[in-house]
């Protein structure tokens, strides 16, 4: 029998009662389900589904995509958000395209870079996680500049004074990094972004960067009040002087099921208020 996990946010009353309808449907095809409440901190690596299903807003597939990516789980994210951008299979039409994935039939689906976070302290990696989105390293308190020296695959960038910075892969140039002025990617595309953070100079401008990057950051100055790393705008770990900060793109990509480039578009369409009609 096959193993599927239902992930909820338990927050989103209408999510929470679709997730009893989900788990009967799956149960009636022949799966064993198991019932995850997602509360927005979550910290968890699944091994032993065949299927993930999220229930809730982008939020809860970034949770999901992290716990399921080394086990290789595909996910099946259903849209109780407002926005979208990764949860693409509507809420009022889940039973078609899940059946489609159960029977093996023809589905959509997209497959995410995803970033690979380590800390090194004292020679020794101290702290490993993944992200779908982006990694901030900003100041422990708002509206603190940290100095922070960058390099690019061994070659050094410079020092940056900002509020922090922010380091995104393709599929979360729409998040964070989008309202610090970055550019807007397709998803689909194999890069990283670095954006500022309220820099202290105007010509630190973000930067698209190659996915074969190793990007390294450290504390440049003893002024530094303390900074700490923010994952996915969920998980957080402090960040101290004399630490090595290496982003890389992950080995592996994390599939999402049910989903398209024209639902990633319709997002943007809606959410940025383009203008204009169809093609004739």
């Amino acid at each position: 029998m096959k193993n599927a996990v239902v992930i909820t946010n338990i927050f989103n009353p209408q999510a929470v009662e679709e997730a009893g309808k989900v788990e009967d449907f799956l149960q009636k095809n022949g799966f064993q389900t198991t019932a995850y409440e997602f509360d927005g901190k979550n910290d968890e690596e699944f091994t032993d589904y065949d299927l993930a299903v999220s229930l809730g807003g982008d939020g809860t597939v970034l949770f999901a995509a992290r716990a399921c990516l080394n086990a290789g789980i595909r996910i099946f994210p259903i849209n109780f958000g407002k926005f979208g951008f990764l949860s693409g299979v509507d809420r009022n039409h889940w039973q078609e395209k899940l059946s489609a994935v159960i029977s093996g039939g023809e589905i959509e689906e997209l497959n995410r870079s995803m970033l690979q976070i380590v800390v090194i302290r004292d020679n020794k990696p101290i702290f490993t996680r993944f992200a779908l989105n982006d990694l901030v390293l900003c100041g422990e308190s708002p509206a603190k500049t940290v100095y922070l020296t960058t390099s690019y695959n061994g070659i050094n960038i410079g020092e940056f004074a900002a509020d922090g910075i922010i380091l995104s892969s393709a599929t979360g140039s729409t998040a964070y990094s989008l309202s610090a002025g970055g550019p807007i990617l397709d998803p689909t595309v194999d890069a990283m972004i670095l954006s500022m953070i309220n820099p202290f100079t105007i010509s630190d401008r973000p930067l698209v960067l190659s996915p074969n990057s190793d990007i390294r950051v450290m504390l440049s100055s003893s002024r530094n009040p303390g900074a700490v790393i923010i994952v996915d705008g969920q998980i957080r770990f402090n960040f101290l002087e004399n630490d090595i900060l290496s982003v890389k793109r992950a080995e592996k990509q994390i599939t999402l099921l049910g989903c398209s480039q024209n639902s990633f578009y319709s997002a943007l369409r809606s959410k940025l208020h383009w203008q204009g009609g169809d093609f004739a």
